[in-house]
Parts: structure tokens; C-alpha cells; sequence
């Protein structure tokens, strides 16, 4: 006799997204650090650079500056090298874990705006750009202080601290578009650029409080869905 599978109730999918978009910035994250982790410990400060050399001949059929020998240092090459690639793959993959965590916090916070106005989403809803990717946005999440929820006012400065990032991303950005930066100007730009690399760090932090919040405002919803639901009679043998 074959059995019909029954999907989970709308309110357990939507935890189980938002805790997917979790899942992926912590995998994003767990791969950054770890690949900042690599990346210091063979940075040029921390590597004895051997200093013997080698020198590159040219062969019979060069001609001009081609054919003059040339010295090369194939430890220093190969310390530089190793370091520029691991500085892109960090970099990299921050980008990636800032996307991720973006991602998370908007999802939880879509999760909540999509209960409170009365709906049942089974997932949380994410904008598409023009790529088909996913985009994030919609950070605010209102109301929870007025439900007396215990985490709102933890929930709302960690929200204050992401936004002030954003803004500053946005200011260095802004400076880095113009034509001419007067002296200051630079500094701004450079001192608000390199705080704004805290983005991700923020934006997770926020994501974890929201999708804590999810649970709460999902309290009542889940009650009334309890309830609601027919019962099913059981089978007499």
C-alpha cells in the first residue's frame, strides 16, 4: 500500500528556510576565517625568505634585450605568489560570507513582516535581481517591542549598528565615485571603508537575533494552525 508523504506545516518550512539561509553564511564564514587563518600564516612577514638565486639563460635564437641572462629569486617569487592568491581567495570569500549573511538577516526579517501582516508563507520571500540571484534588503523589523517581545531591544541596536555600516559603505563608495578628494576626504573614505568590512560580521549577528524573533512571532500563528486543524480519527483494529 503505498503512503502518502504530507509536507511539514507552513510554519515549520519557514523556520527551516530561514535556518537554511543561516546554515549558508556560517558555511561561508567557517571558509573565510579559515582562509584568513591561511592566509597570515604565509604572509610575507611571516615566512624567512631564502635569498639564493638562480639565473634564467636565454637560448641561442634570442636576440637583443631578450637574449641578455636574467637573475631570478624563486623563494620570494613563490612567497608573493602564494600571497596574492590567498588575498584574493579571502577576499573572495568575504564577499561571499557579507552576501550570505545579508541574505540571512533579510530572510528573517521577511519571515517576520510576512507573519505579522497575517499571511502564512511557507518560505521566506527574497527579491531576484537580473541574474536570477538573490538579493537582500527590507533589514527593519517593527512591532516586537509593542508584542513585548524580550529580545526587541537587543534585536533593534544590533539592526542600528548593521545599518550604520551599510551607510558607511555606502559614504566611502560614494567618495571613491568623485573625480578629486581633497586630503581628508581620502581619510574618510579610507577610514569608512575599512569599518564597513564589519558588514558581515554585523549582518549575521542581526541574522541570528531575527531568526530568534521568527520563533516568537510565529508563537500564536502556530497555535491557531494547531487548532484549526481537522483531526484525524483513529483507526480501530
Amino acid at each position: 500500500m503505498s503512503v502518502t508523504k504530507t509536507s511539514p506545516p507552513w510554519y515549520i518550512q519557514l523556520t527551516d528556510g530561514v535556518y537554511a539561509l543561516g546554515e549558508a553564511a556560517r558555511h561561508y564564514r567557517a571558509a573565510y576565517w579559515i582562509a584568513r587563518g591561511l592566509a597570515s600564516r604565509t604572509a610575507t612577514e611571516h615566512v624567512h625568505i631564502h635569498e639564493g638565486k638562480v639565473t634564467g639563460q636565454p637560448g641561442p635564437d634570442a636576440r637583443g634585450w631578450d637574449a641578455k641572462p636574467t637573475s631570478r629569486a624563486p623563494h620570494a617569487k613563490a612567497v608573493l605568489e602564494v600571497e596574492r592568491i590567498h588575498r584574493e581567495h579571502t577576499d573572495k570569500l568575504h564577499g561571499l560570507y557579507e552576501t550570505a549573511a545579508l541574505l540571512y538577516a533579510s530572510g528573517a526579517a521577511s519571515a517576520i513582516r510576512l507573519v505579522q501582516a497575517g499571511e502564512t508563507p511557507a518560505r521566506p520571500v527574497l527579491p531576484l535581481n537580473n541574474d536570477r540571484r538573490l538579493e537582500w534588503g527590507g533589514l527593519e523589523i517593527k512591532g516586537l517591542a509593542e508584542a513585548r517581545y524580550a529580545g526587541a531591544e537587543k534585536l533593534a541596536a544590533a539592526y542600528t549598528t548593521l545599518s550604520r555600516l551599510l551607510d558607511l559603505r555606502g559614504y566611502s563608495e560614494e567618495l571613491a565615485s568623485q573625480d578629486y578628494l581633497a586630503d581628508h576626504e581620502v581619510g574618510e573614505m579610507d577610514d569608512a571603508s575599512a569599518e564597513a568590512e564589519g558588514i558581515a560580521d554585523a549582518a549575521y549577528a542581526y541574522g541570528r537575533l531575527a531568526e530568534q524573533a521568527v520563533h516568537f512571532v510565529l508563537i500564536e500563528p502556530r497555535r491557531q494552525t494547531i487548532a484549526a486543524a481537522p483531526t484525524t480519527p483513529e483507526s480501530t483494529s
